[in-house]
Order: structure tokens, then C-alpha cells, then sequence
């Protein structure tokens, strides 16, 4: 998920690009501000502000804190070449590159059995005039993919089927996105008027207070997410949620719950795993599984040798970048 969420917030605005050159060009007036100049302070400010209600996963990460990581340093790279060619020639064109100067990104998706899903990202710490230059030079290039209008970049991808992109400053520096197939200034603009959604629905709520937003990634999966659609034969059901925050201050800390559909086969899992980990615990300062009625519940931390270390084994499983 990690890595999904960096490559999302450092190629959305890539993906129109294949080569150009290095001068950008003031954009036109009207096109660096947010529709109809609404003042969305109060939406920004809120961790949870534009995402959907209806996100089957919900996902913040702080770029920041992750850069100041023992884990970066062998992140950074996988991450530059998976960007590959397009997010080259986006610093070459754009003249900067949005992988240095993004400091938090959250996003909420839904569909993801499609192969291009839906979903809302909202990115903080973006130059709206830099960015804004940018994709005029590419709409008065005649570049067809690129569109704006109202203050609203839409962007139409060249797969098959095509992935697309609507998106607009809220302030100076914060980007509001829509993605999937079908994204169109009209759904961003829903979205916009939308404010914090999630906030409406109990549910959600009760999952937030389990959850750490300050802490450098956290997510949320609701029940209803294709991602548990094989789980219920293998934990015998199919779980309500699972919250969870990763904190990487020194080393790593991990704090998740998986909700059951009760008290019962939460201590059931809980036996199975505590009775299967056994030497995995010696790599961890921490590694508590416990339960709090129908939640089964994972603490763990690691120091940064130990994290290390298993990042080394990961990065083997993947291969060299």
C-alpha cells in the first residue's frame, strides 16, 4: 500500500507525458484557482476532507515523515524506476519533480475489481503556478489529452481502456483529484461540493477512533471491500473492517485490528496465529496479538536494524529495481 500511494500521488500528473522541453509557461487567468473561488480551508484541514463514503479503502500517508525513514533510502529507488519514463519526462517538462515537494496524500477507492478503479486522492504540497504552467504548455501544444476548464485540468489517458484524471487546486498547494475511467470535471466537482463525506456515516466514525491520522501511514477497509471477497474461507468469516497506523519515528511501529463477526472468532484466530509464529517473534522488539471483543489485534515494532533487515528480504522477493 505504501508503495501503491507514492507512485499514485508522483505519476497522476505524469501520465500525459512522453518528452518535451524545460520552459514553463505562465498559465492563463482563471485557470490557477479553485472553481468559483469557494474557501475550502476547513475541508482540507480535515485528514478525512473529499474522500468518498462509499471507499472501499481509505488511505493517508505522510510523505514527510516517510522521507525522514529508515525506510526511504531503499524506497526512493524502487520508486524512481517504477515511475519510469513518464515521471522523467515530467521533471524535464515541468521542471520540477512532484516526489520531492508532496508532503501528505490521502486517497479513497472504490471498484477495484476494475482494472483502472475509482477514487478521490487529495495531494498537499504541490505549486499550483508550476503546476498549473505545466499543463497549459501541454493544452496550447494542441495536446488532445489535455483539458482546462473552470480552473479544472482533465487529463485522458492513452490505454485501452483509458484511465483519466479531472483534478483542481483547493489553495495554493493542494490538489484535488478524481480517478478511473470515467473521471470527468463534473464528478469533480461533486466532489468538491461533497466536503467530508465520511463524516456522515456512523460506522466509519466508530472505525476512525481506532485509527491514528497522525501517524506516518494509516488505512481503513470497510466490509464491503472486494479485498476480503477470499477471506472469509480462510478466517471462516468474512471480516466487518480492518484500521490499522504505521508510525516510522525510529524504527517502525505497527498498530492494526481486523473486526470479526464476533467475540469468538476472534480468539479463535488469535490462538491459531500465536500458535504458527513462533521464532517470527525474535524478529521483533514487539509482536502482540491479542483481542478486544469481536477485534483481533496486532502491536508490533521494530527497531531500525530489524527493519532493515526485513526490508533487505523484501526487496529480494521483488527483485533489483
Amino acid at each position: 500500500m505504501l508503495k501503491r500511494a507514492l507512485l499514485v500521488g508522483s505519476l497522476v500528473f505524469a501520465s500525459c507525458f512522453k518528452g518535451g522541453g524545460t520552459t514553463t509557461v505562465a498559465p492563463p487567468p482563471g485557470n490557477t484557482v479553485a472553481p468559483k473561488a469557494v474557501d475550502y480551508t476547513a475541508t482540507v484541514a480535515d485528514p478525512l476532507g473529499f474522500l468518498p463514503v462509499d471507499a472501499e479503502v481509505i488511505l493517508g500517508l505522510d510523505v514527510d515523515s516517510v522521507r525522514k525513514s529508515a525506510l526511504w533510502p531503499q524506497l526512493a529507488g524502487r520508486l524512481s524506476t517504477a515511475g519510469g519514463d513518464r515521471l522523467r519526462a515530467f521533471e524535464a517538462t515541468c521542471g520540477f519533480d512532484p516526489m520531492t515537494t508532496v508532503h501528505a496524500i490521502t486517497i479513497g477507492i472504490k471498484n477495484l475489481k476494475q482494472n483502472t478503479p475509482d477514487g478521490v486522492m487529495v495531494v498537499h504540497g504541490l505549486d499550483r503556478p508550476q503546476l498549473m504552467g505545466c499543463m497549459a504548455k501541454a493544452q496550447q501544444k494542441g495536446d488532445q489529452k489535455v483539458v482546462i476548464e473552470d480552473g479544472i485540468v482533465s487529463i485522458r489517458g492513452t490505454e485501452t481502456p483509458p484511465s483519466t484524471v479531472a483534478f483542481a487546486f483547493v489553495d495554493a498547494s493542494t490538489v484535488v483529484a478524481v480517478i478511473g475511467p470515467t473521471a470527468s470535471k463534473a464528478q469533480l466537482q461533486a466532489v468538491l461540493a461533497a466536503g467530508v463525506p465520511l463524516r456522515t456515516s456512523p460506522a466509519f466514525n466508530e472505525l476512525v477512533k481506532l485509527t491514528d491520522l497522525e501517524s506516518s501511514m494509516w488505512m481503513i477497509l470497510n466490509g464491503s471491500s472486494s479485498v476480503f471477497d477470499q477471506a472469509a474461507s480462510a478466517l471462516g468469516s468474512r471480516p466487518k473492517a480492518i484500521v490499522g497506523s504505521v508510525n516510522l519515528a525510529a524504527g517502525l511501529t505497527m498498530n492494526m485490528r481486523l473486526r470479526l463477526e464476533g467475540a469468538a472468532q476472534a480468539q479463535q484466530l488469535q490462538q491459531m496465529i500465536n500458535g504458527q509464529i513462533g521464532m517470527v517473534r525474535a524478529m521483533f522488539d514487539k509482536l502482540d496479538i491479542t483481542t478486544d471483543a469481536a477485534d483481533l489485534v496486532v502491536a508490533l515494532g521494530m527497531n531500525e536494524q530489524q527493519l532493515n533487515n526485513i526490508m533487505q528480504l523484501v526487496i529480494g522477493q521483488l527483485g533489483s529495481p
